[in-house]
């Protein structure tokens, strides 16, 4: 019985819905950028969550790595830019298939899903709205009996970085037309 636990792993692998990550041009003399971010759950109805640390991180990790800043703060601050981060979070699963895959030891597969949303809205230094950006991604989850071998290839946690990083690249790619420095002020301007 313990093997067949051991044995037991949770995968998880992207929707599709974000196609290929784009190809951001870094600026001549970019922008700083301070960013904020804030969580929901939006099943069965729409509540405050704490924006898990690994979440922060990885948008953080997204700006930082897109090399279309020459700083990137978390947090208020003295920026020429400012990004409200909304992340969105509809889980959807099957209590009673979870429930048989319990009392089966995984030998009966269990799934669920989860589409993330992530909302930015781009602000100048002054606080000018700029351009807000919409783009949702879905991870799905697989519980079963002899996944442990698919696990490096869907490790939870890995691909949930990378579908963040994604839509943080996704949201830039948009929002980056909307923004650039200003000839003579040392400001960021809309378009």
């Amino acid at each position: 019985m313990p093997l067949l636990l051991a044995l037991s792993a949770c995968v998880s692998f992207r929707g599709g819905e974000l196609g290929d990550a784009p190809v951001l041009e870094p600026r001549a003399d970019p922008p700083s950028v301070a960013v904020v971010v804030t969580a929901y759950d939006v099943f069965p109805e729409r509540r405050d969550i704490p924006a898990l640390p690994a979440w922060t991180e990885w948008v953080m990790d997204g700006y930082t790595e897109s090399g279309l800043f020459r700083e990137v703060r978390s947090g208020f601050g003295d920026a020429d830019l400012h990004v409200e981060v909304t992340l969105e979070r509809r889980d959807e699963s099957n209590l009673a298939l979870a429930t048989l895959s319990g009392l089966t030891l995984t030998v009966f597969p269990a799934w669920g899903s989860a589409e993330l949303t992530m909302i930015s809205r781009f602000r100048d230094g002054q606080g000018n709205e700029l351009v807000t950006t919409r783009k949702k991604e879905s991870v799905h989850i697989w519980i079963q009996l002899l996944l442990i071998f698919a696990l490096p290839f869907g490790y939870p946690p890995v691909v949930s970085a990378n579908v963040m990083q994604d839509l943080v690249l996704h949201s830039l790619a948009e929002a980056a037309p909307h923004f650039e420095r200003a000839p003579d002020a040392g400001t960021v301007a809309g378009r």
